[in-house]
Parts: structure tokens; sequence; C-alpha cells
């Protein structure tokens, strides 16, 4: 909409020429030593693109292996010895997070000293040393996290892409069925568990929020992507997933509880440097029970800093058909501009609302430019409640109303429930009065807007504890694992052989995009690993092992 545009460009490339001077000898020397290791690297992609039969991928990760932290508490010191490989060489930024409670790297470290910030090249032998003085007598019990990001700017375009129409068709063909505190409650308790396995299979930190309301019991299921870099700044996505007695409730709210399920499917592979939490809330139908008592009674950490919150209510109800859409009444002078753009399409109902308020002004233009670049074809309509919406009762009907009450940034994403679905708390809201291209669109918006604001990276992490015995770099090899991959390149099947002083590690196999194609946990002794690749498209994969020993990454080629 006008007037709630921002300029809003993607850097597709970093530039390390910015600021050049030619008065600074060094500043040359240091720069062209970077451009000519580029153009090496341009040359030798070329080499392999052009090579018959040899597959190539996009840029991989760095990889942090064998990270050892100690304390030297006489002296008040951290030392943190990790070695860090790239495979394209690149210069890489390192992070260092302290935690007291193994919940939120958040303690201030900016006296630490070594291999950490940017440029840092890969290599072994790297050390940071952090002197902590009398603060900290429990560091012993601290938890310690690197993170090496080689700032490789990753296609946002790609990741938007992955979203999957049948994903939340098949979702939704389960979910919209009739799930309430009453009569349908085992239905209701099904979805939950269902949305708390997901989070599990996704790694989240997953935690619960219980409540009652005459005499009924709610819980909020909430799993947490922790941010690698800032863990204490978070983004919201969120979704009521109960649903009105009678009603089967697939547009309400059924489309918006898949669309976070798929939001939180395609990110969870993925680092940010913030964190994100996906909320299913209970009772919003009640009232904004859940909602409620999550800002209100310690949903909310007292460490976390709500960044900006994406309220899914009612995202899958379409219609071209003229005269689809009405507006609560005084709509057209609380919101003049808005009202214009919908009556100019002869009021169709084919646009999502974003419902930003006073607090929220800036998060609704930033998801109005994000999704503009990211997801054209979605239609937009753009409002802002002053005061909170208390003069548009209309507009407060979600979960996002307690975040506003907070001043959060928060908006609503809606299609606009009863004034364009007439199926809405009716047994006539069904899945098959839905629009999956539309509801598609509006999680790819999501999608987008947490990649941007959240920062997606192209990083690796690693977390320890400290301990208290002394080692000197030359020292740091810890009994890494070792990995053997029979046959390699393979086209049926790929023996895994993992060998030396580890009996519990995590395997990850990522394709060329850098997504997780396979997870394991293994435990205990066990037998080798056999993956049946034969289905797999034809590429270049990462197999990854890591453990408390250290890690280690190899390629596997897949004819």
């Amino acid at each position: 909409m006008e007037g709630l545009e921002l300029d809003f460009k993607v850097n597709l490339a970093h530039s390390k020429w910015s600021g050049f001077s030619f008065f600074s000898s060094i500043f040359v020397i240091s720069h062209l030593h970077r451009m000519i290791k580029k153009i090496l690297n341009l040359l030798l992609l070329s080499l392999l693109a052009i090579c018959p039969g040899r597959a190539f991928s996009q840029n991989q990760a760095p990889v942090i292996l064998n990270l050892y932290v100690w304390a030297d508490v006489a002296n008040t010191e951290l030392h943190v010895y990790f070695n860090v490989t790239d495979t394209e060489f690149d210069d890489l930024e390192i992070f260092l997070g302290v935690s007291a409670n193994d919940t939120v790297y958040n303690i201030n470290t900016s006296n630490a000293t070594g291999d950490l910030g940017y440029p840092i090249q890969q290599g072994g032998n790297k050390e940071i040393v952090w002197n902590y003085g009398a603060g900290h007598p429990n560091i012993l019990d601290y938890k310690v996290r690197v993170t090496a990001d080689d700032r490789y700017q990753i296609d946002i375009q790609a990741i938007v892409d992955q979203v999957d129409t049948m994903n939340l068709y098949q979702d939704l063909q389960w979910i919209g069925t009739q799930r309430d505190h009453g009569i349908n409650e085992q239905h209701l308790v099904d979805v939950r568990d269902s949305i708390s396995s997901r989070f599990d299979s996704y790694g989240f930190e997953i935690s619960t929020q219980s409540y009652s309301f005459f005499g009924d019991t709610g819980v909020s299921i909430i799993g947490r992507h922790p941010g690698v870099v800032e863990d204490s700044s978070t983004f919201i996505n969120d979704a009521h997933y109960d649903a009105v007695p009678v009603a089967p409730g697939a547009d309400d709210n059924g489309s918006g509880t898949v669309g976070f399920l798929e939001v939180a499917r395609i990110l969870a592979p993925y680092n940010f440097r913030k964190s994100i939490r996906f909320i299913g809330f209970d009772m919003e139908e009640d009232g904004l029970i859940g909602s409620l008592n999550y800002v209100n009674n310690g949903g909310i950490q007292p460490w976390e800093k709500i960044k900006g919150i994406f309220n899914y209510e009612m995202i899958g109800y379409y219609s071209e058909r003229v005269n689809t859409q009405s507006v609560p009444f005084g709509f057209n002078l609380a919101f003049p501009a808005a009202y214009d753009s919908v009556a100019a399409d002869s009021f169709r109902g084919n646009f999502i609302t974003n419902v930003a308020c006073d607090s929220s002004k800036w998060l609704g233009r930033m998801y109005d430019s994000i999704t503009r670049i990211f997801v054209p074809e979605l239609r937009v309509i753009s409002l802002v409640a002053y005061a909170n919406s208390s003069t548009s009762p209309d507009l407060r009907r979600s979960d996002h109303a307690p975040f506003w009450d907070k001043g959060m940034e928060a908006i609503m994403l809606s299609d606009g429930a009863n004034f364009r679905n007439l199926n809405y708390h009716t047994s006539d809201d069904v899945i098959d009065s839905l629009n999956f291209n539309f509801m598609g669109n509006n999680v790819k918006a999501v999608v987008a807007n947490l990649c941007v604001l959240a920062g997606i990276q192209n990083s690796d992490v690693e977390y320890i504890g400290v301990s208290t015995a002394p080692v000197s770099l030359k020292d740091n090899v810890f009994n890494a694992p070792e990995l053997q991959l029979i046959p390699n390149p393979a086209s049926k099947q790929v023996l895994i052989v993992v060998s030396g002083k580890v009996s519990t590690y995590e395997l990850k196999v990522y394709d060329e995009a850098g997504r997780v194609v396979n997870q394991q946990h293994i435990s205990g002794q066990s037998d080798d690993i056999t993956l049946d690749v034969s289905k797999w498209s034809a590429g270049v994969y990462s197999i990854s092992i890591r453990s408390e020993a250290g890690s280690v990454v190899k390629s596997l080629v897949v004819q």
C-alpha cells in the first residue's frame, strides 16, 4: 500500500572493496590478496562445472572441529581451542557465546581476544581467551558456544520455493476436523501431541504452558529454534490450533496451524542469527486465553527480547468473485486507502490482510517490503490500527492482541474471517472450501520474512562444557572420530563406518542446497550404518558426524 512501502533491497553481492583508499598500501595488499583468492576459487569452480560427469555443489558452510574449553581458575581465564575448515577458503566470522544456564548465551564476553570476529582464516590451532574476572564463580558449570559464519548470502528465494502445498493439504486433511474443549477434545489433544512431535523431529527445544478456564485445561506448545549469535532476540510465528464446537475449523484455524508447521519444517535445517519460536496457542476461541497467559504469565523469558510476532489467523480462504469481500462498519473512514484498494478491485476476496498497530508499524512495513520481493504474486492489504485498535475491535480478535497491549511488534495475517469466509464458525468450514495456492503464498511470505529478519546464516555452531584440564594447542586432537564412506561414489547403497573413541554421535546428511536429507542419533555401541541412496538425486552430499570427541565431515558423490 502507498504510504506503508519501505525500500528494501537484498544485497546479493558482498563487496570487499568498500572504503577503498589509494593511500593505504596495507589495505590494497590485503584486498588484492582476497581478490586473487576469489578469482582462484572462481576458476576452480568453473573447471568443476565444465568437467564431464563431475557434480557441482553450492557454497558449503564452515565446519568447527575439535572444540575444547578449559578454565584457568587461578587467573580467571577461559581458553577456547578449536579448528575450523571451509571448503571454499572463505574468510570467516567467529562468534563466542557463554551461558550460565545452558539456555541463552548472553554473558558479556566483549573483552575476549584471539581468533574471533572477522576476518578469520580457516585452519587449526585457533584460540580465544576470555578473562571472565571475579563475577563468575561457577564458571565450571557454564556452557560455551562457538559459531563460524562464512558470510555467504544464502539464496532465500530457493528456500521460499520449498513450500509444498501438498504438505499443507495432507496435514489439513487430518487436522481439519472438529477439535474443541467440549465434545471433540480427543482430537484437540491429538493435534497438540502432533505439533509437539513435529517440533521434536525438527530438533527444536520444546516447552509447554498450561492454564485453566472454567474447569478446562488448555496447553500451548512452544518450539524454540535457538539463534546461534543473538539467541536472546526472538521472532515468533504462531497460530491457535483449537476450533469452536461443531465447526471442523479448516480455515479457522487449521490453515494457520498447518501454515506455521510448514514454516517450521522449512526453516529447521538452517542456522539463524536470532532465535525463532513457533507457538501453537490453545483456547483462542475462549477469549485468547493461551496468548494472554503466554504474555502475562511467564511465557516470555526475562532475558528474552521479542523482535516480532507473525500471527496466523485464517490464511486459506480466497475468491476472485466480485463482492466476496466485506468490511467492518466504519472501515472506509478509519482506513480509507485500504478501503479504496479493495473497492477498486470490486471487493474481491483475493488478498491477505496485514494488520499492525502503533507499536508494530515497523514490522508491518517490513512484511510488506520483504513479501513484495520474494512473493510478488501475493496481494497484501495493510492496515495500522491506532490506539491498539481500541476503536476497531474486529482487528483484535486473535492472539496478536495481547502482544500489542505490551507494546510489542506483532502483526495479524488474516484472510478476513467472517468478512470473507461465510463458512466461519459453521459446519461448512471444510478443507474443500480453501485455496491452497493462496495458503502456500502466505506461508512463503513468513518464510521469507524470518529468513531476512532473523538473519539466516551459512554457519556452523558447536556447544561444549567447561573443563578444568588444561591442554596445549598442539595436543588438541581429542580422539576425533574417523569416517569412511564405502563405496564413494555410490549409486545404490553406501556403508558409513565410524571409528575412534566414539559411542554416541549425531549423523546428518546435507544436500547441495544445505538441506538435511537424513538425520540419525546413534547412542551406544552400534553396527555400521548403511544408507540407501538409490532414489537420491545425483550430486554431492555432505556427511557429518558430531560427537563429544569431535566432528568430521566428508563428501559423498551420488551418481
